[in-house]
Order: structure tokens, then sequence, then C-alpha cells
């Protein structure tokens, strides 16, 4: 290098290869202002002609002074240069990877739940069409419970998957706990009262009005772990309880089931994992849940506990921040039509679906429901049919991935000519990110399929602001079809509040009836045997499972009653006997009602 000018030698060019002059040379320009550079990324040149990464500070040389000169220091980083390309050609190839991930989860959603949605939309017409024929209804009605069964199993699968991929987020909204736990409570009192487990809840007094959490992730782990005790418990009661505890909100659920050893507690919310093999056998299920409920309880920066005794039970402890919120509105009074199958009844629906088979279920369910309903095969028929000013539609129902036009440039069209109109998407997809799309196109509400026809009438019902054509439960069973007072019989168990609530569970309440008339035919007598023989722990351990299972089929007399006699054992109170002969009657009243009700429906069938 000596006698050559250095800049020429060794930073002639830019990293791409263009000459480099020293006019636009940083060094010279630091040396010659004396403004030193401190490890700036450069690219100097061999000899051969090859490229080396350096790292360059520089530092001017003073004489009187002035500048004569400058100090060069550099160093050789290109190893640091290759780390730093392969890291992030392994950052993008993880984007790649995550992005091909997402897709394929929002595809095999689709792929799945369209078919899914065609066997269930069929079981609904068929169990629709075949009431009053009690074998073809039955065998609906297993149909649909064994579809809802697998859609459960596809639900924790994408949820795993989601959490996975990175592509699963939470909400922090105001959440009433009492509220919550009571829903959780009332959806799991069926499966309970199948197996004769009483259900109980435990409300600290104390509990703020509303807590900031996530509604819809809260119920799921409260569901998975009530649903668990109550799959893993033969006898007993299962006990959800919350409570405020420092800067917590603590969930419990305590159960008296089978338990659980040492080795099985360790790896209880390992993916994919239950606690031995025989248990997968005997009780089915994925292996999911519990780890899916763990990792949605640590992104609401909370977190799950478990303690266990092989054969005495285990108790799950969900603990979650509490931040006090503002209440939320509390829902009214549950609604149903004034008549059965014509809730949708002169509603004018245009529909987009391009399934065949999903056209026709689509059909026949808003038929029975009374709709007045336009099918269209496409996004660009859908538009072409609300631009006819002859056409007159209160509600659309859009597909979302249709052939020639998709539901979201349909939905984007039809707002620019028609912003108020209610959209309804459905879709396949069961992704977040699909679900906000549809709604940043103007998409007002997004159900995913598979259609359960009871939401969709909701959903429509709610959008047309018909509450006129409906009322509140209690309110019907004191007006009749045609809007005169009846007045009803009375009857031991609510029938009509019963099948309601029970609507989306063809057959269960057949089903109900008869374990509650099996396992109680000779409770009357043991009620009498016990309060005659003053055998109060007896009496009231008969009561207070008598009480939970009557709970669940509506019998307000018998629970009132049995409340009453449980009361009076825990007192002491001297006329315990004659409170337990009139439950004891109450009892046998409602089980005759069963056996008639019963009879009635092996006759029409």
């Amino acid at each position: 290098l000596l006698g050559r000018n250095l800049h020429e030698s060794i930073h002639h060019s830019t990293p791409d290869g263009q000459p480099s002059t020293v006019e636009d040379c940083r060094i010279v320009r630091s040396i010659a202002s004396g403004c030193a550079l401190h490890g700036v990324d450069e690219v100097f040149w061999r000899a051969d002609g090859a490229p080396l990464a350096v790292s360059v500070s520089t530092q001017a040389i003073y004489e009187n002074g002035e500048v004569i000169g400058g100090v060069v220091n550099f160093s050789d980083i290109s190893v640091r240069k290759e780390v730093e390309k392969a890291r992030e050609l392994a950052r993008e190839a993880a984007e790649r990877l995550a992005q091909v991930k997402s897709e394929f989860l929002a595809n095999m959603s689709h792929e799945i739940r369209t078919p899914l949605n065609g066997v269930l939309g069929m079981a609904q017409i068929g169990y629709r069409d075949s009431i009053g024929r009690g074998r073809s209804q039955e065998i609906f009605s297993r149909i649909i419970e064994s579809g809802k069964l697998l859609l459960g199993i596809i639900n924790d699968i994408l949820d795993f998957s989601k959490i996975e991929a990175g592509k699963l987020a939470v909400e922090s909204v105001p959440v009433d706990p009492r509220r919550t736990v009571d829903e959780a409570v009332a959806t799991l009192e069926e499966r309970a009262s199948e197996k004769g487990i009483t259900l109980v809840t435990a409300k600290a007094p104390n509990l703020p009005p509303a807590f900031l959490s996530d509604p819809v992730r809260l119920s799921q782990i409260l569901l998975n772990l009530l649903s668990n005790a109550v799959k893993f418990t033969a006898q007993g009661e299962v006990r959800l309880s919350v409570r405020p505890e420092g800067e917590q909100l603590v969930f419990s659920v305590l159960d008296t089931g089978i338990g659980m050893t040492p080795e099985q507690l360790e790896r209880l919310f390992q993916p994919f994992e239950q606690a031995d093999s025989s248990t997968t056998r005997k009780y089915g299920g994925t292996g999911l849940g519990l780890n899916i409920s763990l990792r949605l309880a640590e992104m609401m920066g909370g977190d799950i506990g478990v303690s266990s005794v092989s054969g005495q039970g285990s108790t799950f402890t969900l603990r979650l921040p509490c931040v006090s919120a503002e209440a939320p509105a509390r829902n009214t009074a549950p609604l149903v039509t004034t008549r059965k199958g014509q809730r949708l009844n002169r509603i004018r629906i245009l529909a987009a679906e391009d399934n065949e088979v999903n056209q026709m279920i689509l059909l026949e369910l808003l038929a029975g429901e009374g709709a007045q309903t336009t099918m269209v095969g496409n996004g660009r028929l859908a538009v072409e049919a609300l631009e006819n000013p002859d056409n007159k539609f209160d509600i659309v129902l859009m597909d979302v991935q249709m052939p020639e036009m998709g539901g979201i440039e349909a939905t984007r069209r039809i707002r620019k000519f028609n912003p108020d109109l209610p959209i309804i998407g459905q879709t396949a997809h069961a992704m977040a990110e699909q679900h906000d799309q549809c709604r940043n196109a103007g998409m007002t509400d997004v159900i995913t399929k598979p259609l359960d026809i009871n939401q969709l009438v909701a959903v429509i019902l709610y959008r047309l602001g018909r509450t006129s054509e409906m009322m509140p439960v209690e309110a019907q069973k004191k007006v009749g079809a045609d809007g005169t007072a009846v007045t009803l019989p009375a009857t031991a168990i609510d029938w009509l509040l019963l099948e309601h609530r029970h609507g989306n569970r063809p057959g269960f309440v057949r089903k109900m009836i008869g374990t509650f008339l099996k396992s109680n035919v000779s409770k009357p007598e043991q009620i009498r045997t016990a309060a005659e023989a003053g055998d109060r722990t007896k009496l009231t351990e008969l009561v207070h499972s008598l009480k939970g299972t009557a709970g669940f089929l509506l019998a307000n007399e018998v629970v009132s009653k049995a409340r009453s006699v449980e009361a009076a054992a825990e007192a002491g109170s001297p006329d315990v006997g004659g409170q337990a002969e009139e439950l004891a009657g109450a009892l046998e009243r409602m089980l005759d009602e069963i056996k008639n009700r019963q009879a009635g429906q092996e006759h029409s069938s």
C-alpha cells in the first residue's frame, strides 16, 4: 500500500459494486473535518477483488490546531454479518412457515366444517320432519349429538394449532364473574343430571360486579374444567366456586371423582396426554383441553393449579388478575316465539351460498321457520339482486367463500349503495383473522359453520329488532297463541320451559326424565323411612341429592319442599316428619306425571 491512495485501493466501490469517489467517502470526510466515526459498518475490498465487511472507527491527527492526517481502525465483521444474514433468513423462513400454517389452519377449518355443516343440517331437518316417529327421531338425535361431539374435537385441535401458530388473541372487556359461573354450571346441568351428580356453586359475597377478562375464553376454561369433573365423577358432587384473593380472582372446581396419582399429575397439562391410556379408552377425549385451558389462562395473565388424591377427587384452581371494571349489561329473559316453527315468519331473506347441499339445508331450515328466502349461487348474483329495485329484502345471509365473487367483495359493493342492510356472514373458517376481514368489509355479524338454526334465528331477529314477535318464556306461559290470557294446568314440572331450555339437544328431555324416574322411584319411601326413624343424616343426604336433580327438571314444588326438609333436618326441627311426608307426596306426584308423559310419548310414536 506504500505510495498508493488508500481510498482508491481498498474503498473504491460501494457494497453493490458502484464507484465510490473520495468526495463521497465518509471516512475521508470525517478525518478532514475532525468529526470522528465510531463503529460504523463499511465494505472494504481485498486485493483479489473480494468484498470484506468491516466495522470502522476514525480519529483525526492534529498539529498546531490543524488536521494533518488521521487514524483508521477497522475490524473484520464478516462472520458477524454471516450470522446476521442467517438469522434474517431464519426469521423470514419462520414468518413464511407461520403464514403457511395459518393458511393451512384456515383451509382445514373450512374443508372440515363445510361437510360437517351438511351432516348436521340434514340431521336437523330429519329430526324436525320425524317428530312423532319415535325411533327415527331418536336416530337423528344421536346423529346431531355425535356431530356436535365431533365439532368439539375439531375446535380443540384448531384452538391448539392457533395457539401454536401465535394466531390466537384474547380480549380484555368487563366480565360479570357471578353470571359467568351460573352460565357455566347451567351448560353442564344436563350431563350431570344424566349421571345423578349434583352441581353446586359457591360465590363469595365480596365479588366485584365485573372484572377485565375475555368472557369467551374464561367460559371455555371453566366449561373444560367442569366437563372433566363431571366426566371423571361417578357419584357425589361437583362444586364451582369463585372468590377474590388479593389482586386475583380465584375459580375452583372440586369434584369427588377418581382423582389422580402424583405420576399422573406430572404429565397432566401436556398436549395429547391424559392420565393414562385406559383413561382415553374409557372416557375419550383428545388430551388437549387442559393444555389449551392452561395456555389460555397464561395468555390472560393467570395460571391453573391442581391438587388431587387418587380415589378421592381433584380440585382445579384458576387464578386470574382481578382488575375491577364497570359491570356489563345483563341479558334479558330468554326469548321464544309465540308459535314454534314460525320464528322468521314473513321475513324476506336473500341468501348467497354456492354449495348445493348447503343451499338445500338453508332453504329447508329457513322455510321451516316461515321465512321467504331467495337463494343465489355467488356474491355477484347477490349484488345484482339487491341492485334490482323490484326486489325487497330484510336481511342478507352471505357465504364468504364463493366462485366469481366471494362474500367479502360482494359485501363491500353492497355497502356502497345500501349501508344499512343487515348482512350476516356465514363461513366455515374459524380463524379470527377471517372473521375480522368479514366485519371490516361491512358484515354485521359472522356465524361459523356448521350453522345452528337457533343461533341463526336469534341473530336475524336481533338485527331486525323483531322483539315484538317474541316474548319472555315466563310471559308465554300465561298468553295463548292468539294473545289472549289462558290458564295452564298446574304441573309438577315446568315442561314448556324445560323443553325450551334444552331445545338444542333433541331427545335429551326424554332421556333425562327417564333417568330421573329410574333412580328416584323408591325415594319417596326412603324419605318416609328416614324421617320415621329419626335418621336426620340419611334424610339430609336423600333430600340434598333430590334437590339438585329436581332442580334440573324445573320441578319447583319438589325443590321448594326439599329445601324446607333439609333446613328442618339440619336445625333439628320437631316438625321435620310432617315436612318430609309433604315432600314424599310431591315427589310421588312428580313421578306419576313423568310416567304419564312417557306413556303419551310412546303412544304417539
